[in-house]
């Protein structure tokens, strides 16, 4: 079976998350960087208590709220408004990897599009993504992210509809409220 080169990443995202939702998460023990946890850490490692619970972004050009849900599970409410433009779009994050400050992220993000007035143009639409990504947690409660997914846009304008594939890289730097 040969798949479409369009296909390959989607199989390929599908399939490791497939793989992190069976097994929830991996992580990297902090004995094995060389250094043992004290006991502090140690008791936050094996509760989950180093997760952020809740935290505020701001991407490009976008404002977030992520929240998280269990364990290595995260859900994201996110707004960008701009000049004639707006969208508005939820994401769900699976923390597949986790080796101390930096992990990988795997998700899934759908959404909707209005936009009046952009080259002439005036119409809504919605979108959905699957991207892969990596995080890191630098200071006690700042982390950056970027992630790289394909997204599927469908959008209609004047009686006209247009579905087209685009792949997005998205940026973002996250402040931990608690």
């Amino acid at each position: 079976m040969r798949l479409h080169p369009n296909k390959i990443p989607a199989a390929f995202a599908l399939g490791l998350g497939l793989l992190a939702c069976h097994h929830r998460a991996w992580a990297v023990p902090q004995t094995l960087a060389g250094a043992a946890p004290d006991s502090a850490t140690a008791q936050a490692l094996a509760v989950g208590q180093d997760q952020p619970k809740l935290q505020l972004g701001l991407g490009f050009p976008d404002l977030r709220l992520r929240v998280n849900l269990s364990g290595p599970v995260d859900a994201e409410a996110k707004v960008a408004l701009s000049q004639g433009m707006q969208a508005y779009g939820a994401r769900l994050y699976c923390r597949v990897f986790q080796g101390g400050p930096l992990g990988l992220r795997l998700g899934a993000e759908a959404g909707y599009l209005s936009f009046h007035d952009v080259d002439t143009l005036s119409g809504n639409g919605g979108y959905g993504e699957l991207f892969l990504g990596a995080e890191y947690r630098f200071l006690k409660r700042w982390n950056a992210l970027v992630d790289y997914g394909l997204a599927k846009i469908d959008v209609n304008a004047q009686g006209q509809s247009l579905a087209q594939q685009q792949w997005v890289l998205n940026t973002a730097l996250y402040y931990t409220l608690f």
